[in-house]
């Protein structure tokens, strides 16, 4: 048994709670994407928090898991985590793990129970083997209480997840739901929904979705919204479409960029791309050089035929009759998450 098992749990999601970190209030740190070079170390982080920094550190200002979202459930997945907790109750094998039946780890801070059942969720639409159910799934509860679904695969590296802080009473935590596939590097997706009401502090409630896909050319697409009452609404959404092949590892390439900012209210806002101006706070396009510096350039052949709008994110996994804006994201998200047992 490993001693460590519940400690590493509790810090991979002490390090989820970080990756959102940017988007609360100035006040508490969050960059302004008000200038060229605020909207550049933006778009590069936006990379970042999906795939991790460059060296496995954030530049000073910027917070998220050492290894981006991707790593996070490569860690949550693997032998320090519920990898290990699989592992010391006997199970060496992906393969070996059963559809019934349950196995227990106590510790000195409580017991873990994994319950194993049949696969309930199937591969989305649009992603590779879409419409086959996962092979195996975990069901894991601390002290009685449930904190984490997970069905995966054994075969190739793509499952999906609900769980919450198990550290935090589970009305004031962090709830987290996604769907990933890491199998191939030229079809990588996640699909990851937030929501938070802590019980006390600035920050009284938050909405997120992010969405990542690759490309073969080693292109990448990033869609991310966020709504969130801080003394009244806010909420933004952003798209990017980058190239990782034309700068060094983990900047994350020369990128075309669209940001839409609301404060005061949350409403659907439009999806239309005026003509660059370098300034995408107020809705329009930038291709951002990440190229050895932070610059913005005017429209480029590089950008312009990497141009995307937010309306080509598309529904959301978890409710395929809604949409990609900021009103959706903080009136309908959390209801149409999958609710833990």
């Amino acid at each position: 048994m490993k001693k460590f098992y519940c400690t590493v749990m509790t810090l991979i999601m002490l390090s989820l709670m970080m990756g959102f970190s940017p988007f609360l209030p100035a006040a508490r740190g969050a960059p302004a994407a008000t200038t060229v070079l605020d909207q550049a170390d933006w778009m590069r982080f936006m990379y970042w928090l999906i795939n991790g920094p460059p060296g496995g550190s954030y530049p000073t200002g910027f917070d998220g898991p050492e290894g981006g979202f991707l790593g996070m459930i490569r860690e949550l997945t693997g032998p320090t985590a519920l990898g290990g907790g699989l592992t010391d109750s006997g199970y060496t094998e992906c393969t070996d793990i059963p559809a019934t039946g349950s196995a227990s780890l106590v510790e000195d801070t409580g017991t873990f129970v994994m319950t194993f059942s049949s696969p309930q969720k199937t591969v989305p639409s649009g992603w590779p083997n879409a419409g086959s159910n996962y092979e195996k799934r975990v069901v894991v509860t601390f002290d009685g209480t449930t904190f984490m679904d997970i069905e995966f695969n054994c075969s190739t590296t793509a499952g999906w997840m609900r769980f919450f802080e198990p550290e935090e009473p589970s009305a004031s935590a962090r709830h987290i739901e996604t769907y990933y596939d890491t199998t191939d590097s030229d079809n990588t997706r996640l699909e990851m929904y937030m929501y938070y009401h802590p019980a006390a502090g600035p920050l009284t409630d938050e909405y997120f979705i992010a969405k990542f896909l690759t490309e073969a050319g080693n292109k990448y697409r990033i869609w991310i919204t966020r709504a969130a009452d801080e003394s009244g609404w806010s909420g933004f959404r952003t798209a990017i479409y980058g190239n990782t092949a034309l700068t060094g590892p983990g900047a994350g390439g020369v990128a075309s960029a669209f940001i839409f900012e609301e404060h005061g209210t949350v409403a659907d806002v439009s999806t239309a791309v005026t003509a660059d101006t370098d300034n995408v706070t107020g809705g329009d396009i930038d291709c951002i050089d990440f190229n050895g510096g932070s610059t913005a350039l005017d429209a480029t052949t590089t950008c312009t035929t990497n141009s995307l709008t937010l309306s080509e994110a598309g529904a959301p996994i978890i409710a395929p009759s809604g949409n990609f804006s900021v009103d959706w994201v903080a009136d309908s998200l959390e209801g149409s998450m999958t609710v833990l047992p």
